[in-house]
C-alpha cells in the first residue's frame, strides 16, 4: 500500500492537472460563445422578411460605421441567443432579435425591430 500513499508531489500533480482542464473547458466554452454570437449576429443580418435582409435595412436606418450589434445567450438548451443593434453614437433605443442557432429562425423582440422587418423606418 506504499503506492497509495498522499505526498506532497502528487497533490501539486493532481492540483496542476486539474486547473489545466478547468482552464481549458473554459476556454473552450468562451470559444464557442464567440463563435455562436458571430452565427447569430450574420442570422439577423441575413433574414430577409419581405424580400430583403435586415442588413440592406439596416444598412439604411443605421450605417455599418455607426452600428454596435451585441449578441448574448438565452438558453444554451434551447440553442437561442439575443442580438441587439444600437447606435454607437447613443442616439437611439436600439433594435432586439431572438435567434434560434439550431434552427436559423429570427424574431424580432421589440417594435423597432418588428418596423424595420417591414421596410419602415424603426424610429
Amino acid at each position: 500500500m506504499e503506492s497509495l500513499r498522499i505526498t506532497p508531489s502528487r497533490v501539486v500533480f493532481f492540483t496542476l492537472g486539474t486547473l489545466v482542464a478547468v482552464g481549458l473547458l473554459m476556454y473552450l466554452r468562451l470559444a464557442y460563445e464567440g463563435a455562436d454570437a458571430k452565427t447569430a449576429i450574420r442570422l439577423v443580418e441575413e433574414a430577409s422578411p419581405q424580400g430583403t435582409t435586415l442588413a440592406k435595412r439596416l444598412e439604411k436606418f443605421l450605417p455599418a460605421e455607426f452600428r454596435l450589434c451585441e449578441a448574448w445567450v438565452e438558453s444554451r438548451f434551447r440553442g437561442e441567443m439575443g442580438v441587439s443593434c444600437r447606435d454607437a453614437r447613443g442616439s437611439s433605443d436600439g433594435l432586439r432579435w431572438r435567434v434560434n442557432i439550431l434552427s436559423g429562425q429570427v424574431w424580432p423582440l421589440n417594435g423597432a425591430a418588428v418596423r424595420i422587418g417591414k421596410g419602415e423606418s424603426p424610429w
